[in-house]
């Protein structure tokens, strides 16, 4: 897959003397028994070697049978410290993909993708075989500004046998100066348009003009603002979706350092929803994510596209995935869309992550995954369910056809763990195929989302009148979403002060306007059957329309 998820948590802080060995029994001299080397978290189809080593008594032998792993969790870690990581290796045999270091700095147990280059192998690829000579391998990195630990792996693949030895993680005497954003973090979910950005700075003091320097930040690429302390950041009255702020370390006369040192955080800020959540896609033509409600959360933001009222999901070269956010309570949480899957130039083959619709909680656990699957009787493709694995637990006994609209109605219960799905339904009694049941309870979603991954055609769905909701009877009111409560705008395109707003429902009305950008320019009560706009620019603008549990958009364009 080519998606790299990226959570940073918490700084840990250790105090260490400098020129030191972190690795436990990196030599294997110790065993607790003939299989399990000591101090070493796994150690998979693992022999303790009495002959062949390469220094000391002993070394491992380690016998691939798929992906047999060798591990150690290196804790102690400095942020911003130097750290040599190295060690020996020996092929007996295999075809030359048979051995690879696979090793990450972790922050409270959660992996970062700094120095991955080399902590994967070099050129992030496999050792050489060396013609079953001895051969080390080693690199000096620098620890992350979040890092507190050292995940030591290495891996031998099947068919191949390889002796280890001599592992070492060994702490660099120089102290580099090192700064770390804390929160939030890459890829953090934030709620609300307030944001405190807290950071770390070790071996550099902050002050104006009396120590070593200051601190530079920017905010999505805007203007260069000084600080003079390492209180955090305030950012205020941030639009709703994807932001990234820059900061860096200068000396006092606002020069960044000889080795530049900075450090960047990609964030979302959110706004949750009260379900049912009803979408029909009427935006202005292009990226998804730059409208009210949604926020992109992995891959290349803004390749998500929207086109002719319609969400484009393309497997391929777009990678961008995005989500909207409720607050889901217990239970069922139902999502149903309209889906045409656009002929590829053949047909759907194989079981390769082509699943584009999903419910996941506030990280990356993804549930009731929607999936294109291989036809079972020489149609084009049929439709899969799983309730949690990359591939369909359950597919669709009927071929579907390339153009074609189809209804997806998809239930997960969050207490049983498992996930339902049927296709084209006007009743919850219609027929259904299930997901696996897994361990209950199941995750607690809070957050509906499509996704662009790699499939063996890269196909592209269409997706249209989304709904999700607690119940299976408002999914059917998506087939047209203004069916149960039906928003009329007027005039527009428009020159005037005032735009009307009527509904076919009842109740108080509630009108927020965003910007192309999604920044929210009015959040008013309708008056009158009416709002003013007099204060609004020439241009584009999206309006979020509520009443009692309906809810819709409408484009608005201002001559």
């Amino acid at each position: 897959m080519k998606k790299i998820y990226i959570l940073l948590l918490t700084l840990t802080i250790t105090t260490l003397s400098f020129g030191q060995e972190l690795m436990l029994n990196g030599g294997f001299e110790d065993w607790d028994d003939a299989n399990t080397p000591t101090s070493y978290s796994k150690a998979e189809s693992t022999e303790k070697e009495l002959v062949v080593f390469y220094s000391g008594a002993a070394s491992a032998k380690h016998t691939g049978g798929g992906t047999k792993d060798i591990a150690q969790t290196v804790t102690g870690i400095i942020p911003g410290g130097s750290y040599t990581i190295s060690l020996w290796y020996k092929v007996e045999s295999g075809d030359g993909s048979d051995a690879r270091i696979w090793s990450n700095w972790t922050a409270a147990g959660t992996s970062l993708d700094d120095n991955l280059d080399v902590l994967r192998g070099p050129n992030n690829s496999y050792l050489p075989n060396n013609d079953n000579a001895w051969t080390q391998y080693k690199t000096t990195v620098t620890a992350p500004a979040t890092a507190d630990a050292f995940y030591f792996e290495v891996r031998t693949y099947s068919g191949a046998i390889v002796y280890w030895d001599d592992f070492s993680v060994f702490k660099e005497s120089a102290a580099n100066p090192a700064l770390g954003i804390l929160s939030p973090g890459n890829g953090d979910w934030v709620e609300g348009q307030d944001v405190d950005v807290t950071i770390s700075v070790q071996n550099f003091d902050v002050a104006n003009g009396t120590a070593d320097g200051h601190i530079h930040y920017s905010v999505d690429g805007g203007d260069t603002v000084m600080k003079y302390d390492t209180d955090p950041i305030a950012l205020t009255g941030l639009s709703f979706g994807s932001h990234s702020i820059t900061v860096e370390l200068v000396d006092n006369s606002h020069a960044a350092l000889a080795t530049p040192i900075t450090a960047i955080s990609t964030f979302n800020t959110y706004q949750i929803q009260t379900l049912p959540i009803t979408e029909d896609f009427e935006y202005a033509d292009g990226s998804l994510s730059d409208n009210p409600s949604w926020n992109s959360f992995s891959g290349t933001a803004g390749d998500l596209l929207v086109s002719s009222g319609q969400a484009v999901v393309q497997h391929g070269t777009a990678s961008e995935d995005v989500n909207i956010t409720f607050n889901s309570g217990t239970g069922d949480v139902f999502y149903a869309l309209d889906f045409t899957v656009v002929n590829p130039g053949g047909i759907i083959t194989g079981n390769d992550y082509e699943y584009f619709a999903i419910l996941k909680d506030d990280s990356f656990a993804y549930r009731a995954r929607l999936d294109v699957a291989e036809a079972l009787n020489g149609g084009d493709f049929t439709i899969g369910i799983s309730t949690e694995g990359s591939t369909a637990d359950a597919v669709w006994a009927t071929d579907l056809s390339y153009g074609t609209t189809y209804r997806a109605t998809v239930r997960f219960n969050q207490e049983s763990n498992t996930s339902e799905l049927w296709i084209d339904a006007t009743a919850s009694t219609d027929t259904s195929i299930l997901g696996l049941d897994g361990t209950d309870p199941g995750t607690t979603v809070t957050q509906f989302a499509l996704r662009q991954s790699d499939s063996s055609l890269d196909e592209s769905i269409l997706i249209d009148n989304l709904i999700v909701s607690q119940t299976f009877n408002e999914t059917l009111s998506s087939n047209n979403l203004s069916a149960a409560t039906d928003f009329n705008l007027y005039p527009n395109p428009t020159k005037s002060d005032f735009i009307n707003i009527t509904s076919t429902g009842s109740g108080a009305m509630q009108a927020a306007v965003f910007d192309i950008l999604g920044k929210q320019v009015i959040n008013t009560t309708v008056s009158n059957k009416r709002i003013n706009i007099s204060t609004l620019h020439t241009g584009i603008y999206i309006v979020k329309l509520t009443q009692g549990a309906a809810t819709t958009t409408k484009k608005l364009i201002i001559q």
